[in-house]
């Protein structure tokens, strides 16, 4: 329902799919959004998935500790390119 009006779920998917089609792919009829944000992580993460868990409305994602390849953000005066 949007604003007290039926809308009728296959134009939900198309309007999600037309956010980004290059990151968001809609498993028509499935209910599912799957969204890629690989390129928005840095680089050098590593993250686990732990748990997955899928109810009726949500699904429920558990991660492990994350690492990183990059030792955080340069010292003050540091050249750029170094990690602290």
């Amino acid at each position: 329902m949007l604003g007290g009006l039926r809308v009728p779920r296959r134009a939900i998917e198309a309007a999600i799919q037309d956010i980004d089609p290059e990151r968001v792919t809609v498993l028509g009829g499935e209910g599912i959004v799957v969204i890629d944000l690989r390129d928005t992580l840095p680089a050098g993460l590593d993250l686990k998935v732990l748990t997955v868990q899928a109810t009726d409305r949500s699904l429920h994602l558990w991660f492990g500790r994350a690492r990183c390849g990059f030792a955080g953000p340069p010292a003050a005066g540091a050249p750029p390119g170094t990690g602290s």
